[in-house]
């Protein structure tokens, strides 16, 4: 640290006046600073004491100067004149009388006076006692090279911070992870794997119709008779969940009413067993158990799909969902393998459905 002193005033010369009996200094009282011969002083009398006028900060150069404060110094008197030394870390980098310039906190007068900071790629130049950088919103500097040469905001490598990676395949967005937790959900293969599918055949009447892969998308054809079928894929719930979403096309041909409420297990009830008047037709996506043996009475853990009026008729029909509860359930679970299942029950036939692209995506 370099050491800097001001000399704010340059007082004139005195002389003076060594005490012997030829001094008047009893006539004023002392003040003028002349000699009293009885004193024994060998320096300079004044008010009445004995002081040295070349190194008495009160009385610099005369009788009464003092030398006055300064910002972040102490007053010294050399010589006749007052002197500042600038506190430690402190410096008069404006020439101003002043130790103004806080030395290791200014990017322009980094440690010494002119000593500047330089900017660097995505960042500026900064001072903490020694020059670095401070890196621009949504930047870091991850290699040690004084550059913010990686956007956190979208690197799945660094993705919000050095070092925070995304799992294979995943992006990185607003400076989250995020990625689906399904696989083959496009079906652009034509195979099915890691998806499985089974068919519920409880009597002679049912036909046993699969879900099936054909031309990039998953499907159900339509059976002759009552069949109950489902689709599904185990997954793993990664830990810190933020958010989640799931989102796919769907179309399908039926125009009679849906029961999702009375049909919870995938099984068929053709003939209204259950008195309520509907002919059990139910197209339902939850997440179920994956320990469950049997995919069909699986207990339902979370609810995602369940439509009540044919949907997507014709056309396919985008479906996204996205709540708060999804999210919340699947916090819960973190670390744990759950299934999501897809089920239809066909009770009115022909009845054909068609998926695509359907996504499970998480942010962490």
């Amino acid at each position: 640290m370099k050491i800097s002193k001001l000399i704010l005033a340059a007082m004139a010369s005195v002389s003076v006046v060594a005490c012997g009996p030829a001094s008047n200094a009893a006539d004023d009282g002392g003040q003028s600073g002349s000699a009293d011969a009885s004193s024994g002083c060998d320096d300079t009398e004044c008010a009445g004491e004995c002081v040295d006028l070349t190194g008495d900060v009160d009385n610099c150069g005369a009788c009464g100067a003092s030398c006055d404060e300064a910002v972040n110094a102490f007053a010294t008197c050399e010589r006749s004149a007052c002197a500042y030394t600038c506190e430690q870390g402190f410096g008069d980098c404006g020439g101003n009388s002043d130790c103004e310039t806080d030395l290791a906190n200014d990017a322009s007068n980094c440690g010494t006076c002119g000593t500047v900071c330089p900017d660097a790629l995505n960042g500026t130049g900064s001072c903490s006692e020694t020059c670095g950088v401070t890196c621009d919103l949504g930047f870091a500097d991850c290699s040690g090279d004084e550059g913010c040469e990686v956007e956190t905001a979208s690197d799945p490598d660094n993705c919000g911070g050095c070092g925070i990676t995304c799992s294979d395949g995943d992006s990185c967005v607003d400076s989250d992870c995020v990625g689906s937790v399904l696989f083959n959900g496009d079906f652009k293969s034509g195979v099915l794997e890691p998806w499985v599918t089974e068919n519920n055949s409880e009597n002679g009447e049912d036909t046993e119709v699969l879900f099936a892969v054909g031309d990039g998308v998953l499907f159900s054809d339509s059976s002759g008779g009552p069949s109950a079928r489902v689709v599904y894929q185990d997954f793993f719930v990664p830990d810190s969940v933020l958010d989640a979403r799931l989102s796919f096309d769907f179309q399908q041909d039926n125009f009679e009413p849906l029961d999702p409420e009375n049909v919870k297990a995938i099984s068929k009830d053709p003939f209204d067993s259950d008195g309520d008047g509907f002919a059990q037709n139910a197209f339902r996506i939850d997440i179920v158990s994956a320990t469950e043996q049997n995919p069909f009475d699986a207990p339902i853990l979370f609810e995602l799909f369940a439509p009540i009026e044919p949907v997507g008729d014709g056309d396919f029909l985008p479906v996204r969902i996205s709540r708060p509860a999804l999210g919340t359930f699947l916090r819960s679970h973190a670390g744990e393998t759950l299934r999501l299942r897809i089920g239809q029950v066909e009770s009115t036939f022909p009845w054909m459905i068609q998926i695509d692209d359907i996504d499970l995506s998480v942010t962490y």
